[in-house]
């Protein structure tokens, strides 16, 4: 008989318990969460436990087939619903950042000096128009090494696909800003580029990483854009957003105190990431003065949020965070769960909904996080097409995994993708599993703080812009 599937836990307030089947998070007396406590571990009911079962909760695990709800329509999803595509225009950088994945430190990618010629570029756009009739608008995306490096590739292509979509195209670009001078800044506004800028905090923290080819650091690249921008394009700061990697091995508070404070950055749109672990030869272990730092400043972010003032606690960094607890936890739970024959770990998405990546030569990946040297990951190239068979194993990685999927509370919750199971260009259920318990310690973080935060007031539906 298949087990009831939740997850129990605590607030300094209040006891929750996230039910699975029904896709329900409630509060629970201490009484109540003594009984379900009971009952997970001896598996005997109790009255408590059967009351809430009478209720619809803590029921068996309906019977369903474990596959993608998109599998079934992938092939048109693939002929007509393209709507995202990055572009790699280069396997060159003009920098050399330590955690990059380019860097060395990793299994996947290597620098070199492989560009995309205009040919493969424009082929690239043929197809992706071509596969994109469903799709109201499209987004071109412009990938590296640094792309800036290929800046007049950049122009053609922006030319070119204006003059053959139809519909409005979307232009997104990363770059490190050692490049970005005034004329590339003016055409950037000029095609209103969403641009994403490279920097990872105070002088001294971007400097350790973010460094050039003979080790000199690029802050003073990055700032001085950052200036031309708002002297001459003030209201492209709605365009522009700072990506920051953090070095979990190092400490947090300057990082933090920076984005707060610092007169030219503090009010664009920052989100962080730590460094990956996806490929990595070298992993780098969070040092507690990191995580006693992260979790302190995050806690006085999330206080201004609730006292809802524009104070030194309330720093862009953590913008990103609230808006991670919405789409990760608050627009999951949302949902009212129905009896389904077919459902699947959200983690995968389909290429070209989300991201579809074309490398310097032609071939076709997911997104451009997978390893390019890995045959699992490579899913067609602009000779052939996709290959519809590899998409469909990729989308469907749950199905390696299937018995322990069908047992774990945050199934509904799951960002692992095929990416985290690739071993050695094979799909592995052991490399899969090993990922488990990072995503179950992540999903319980941010219950536990979603909670909080309702808790103390804040209103997920009207005190925070959702987008």
């Amino acid at each position: 008989m298949n087990e009831s599937v939740f997850h129990l836990f605590k607030t300094y307030k209040n006891n929750y318990i996230y039910d699975v089947n029904t896709n329900v998070l409630m509060t629970v007396s201490d009484e109540y969460a003594k009984r379900i406590v009971e009952y997970k571990n001896t598996g005997k009911l109790n009255c408590v436990v059967k009351k809430l079962q009478e209720q619809g909760y803590l029921r068996a695990r309906n019977n369903f087939v474990m596959e993608h709800p998109e599998t079934e329509g992938l092939e048109y999803i693939l002929e007509n619903n393209l709507n995202t595509m990055a572009l790699q225009l280069t396997q060159n950088c003009n920098l050399r950042c330590k955690y990059c994945v380019y860097s060395g430190n990793y299994e996947n990618r290597k620098h070199s000096s492989l560009k995309m010629n205009k040919e493969i570029a424009y082929r690239s756009i043929d197809f992706f128009v071509r596969h994109s009739s469903d799709s109201e608008k499209l987004h071109l995306g412009f990938y590296g090494g640094e792309p800036l490096l290929e800046f007049e590739l950049i122009k053609g292509c922006v030319e070119y696909i204006k003059k053959i979509a139809n519909k409005e195209v979307i232009f997104n670009i990363t770059t490190n800003c050692v490049l970005l001078d005034e004329s590339k800044i003016d055409f950037l506004y000029k095609n209103r580029f969403r641009l994403t800028i490279s920097l990872d905090g105070p002088q001294e923290i971007h400097d350790a990483n973010r460094v050039k080819r003979d080790d000199s650091g690029s802050f003073a690249n990055v700032i001085n854009a950052i200036k031309i921008i708002k002297q001459k394009y003030p209201d492209y700061l709605r365009d522009v957003n700072i990506n920051a990697v953090l070095d979990v091995s190092k400490e947090f508070k300057s990082v933090y105190d920076f984005f707060c404070m610092d007169d030219q950055i503090y009010d664009i749109y920052a989100t962080y990431n730590f460094q990956t672990d996806d490929y990595v030869i070298h992993k780098k272990e969070m040092s507690e003065a990191f995580k006693n730092q992260y979790m302190l400043e995050q806690l006085k972010y999330i206080m201004a949020m609730l006292e809802k003032k524009d104070i030194y606690s309330k720093s862009n960094i953590f913008d990103s965070y609230i808006k991670q607890l919405i789409e990760r936890v608050h627009k999951v739970i949302r949902y009212k769960s129905c009896e389904i024959s077919k459902t699947h770990p959200g983690g995968p998405c389909v290429p070209g909904k989300h991201r579809f990546f074309v490398n310097a030569e032609g071939y076709f990946y997911p997104c451009e996080r997978v390893n390019e040297l890995s045959p699992v990951m490579q899913i067609g190239n602009l000779e052939t097409g996709f290959e519809l068979e590899k998409v469909e194993n990729l989308l469907n990685i749950g199905k390696l995994t299937d018995e322990e999927c069908r047992k774990c509370w945050a199934f509904r919750f799951c960002t692992i993708c095929a990416a985290k199971a690739d071993e050695g260009g094979e799909l592995s259920r052991t490399k899969k599993l090993e990922n488990c318990k990072i995503v179950k310690e992540t999903i319980d973080s941010l219950l536990h703080d979603y909670c909080m935060l309702r808790e103390l007031g804040f209103d997920f539906d009207y005190d925070y812009e959702m987008e």
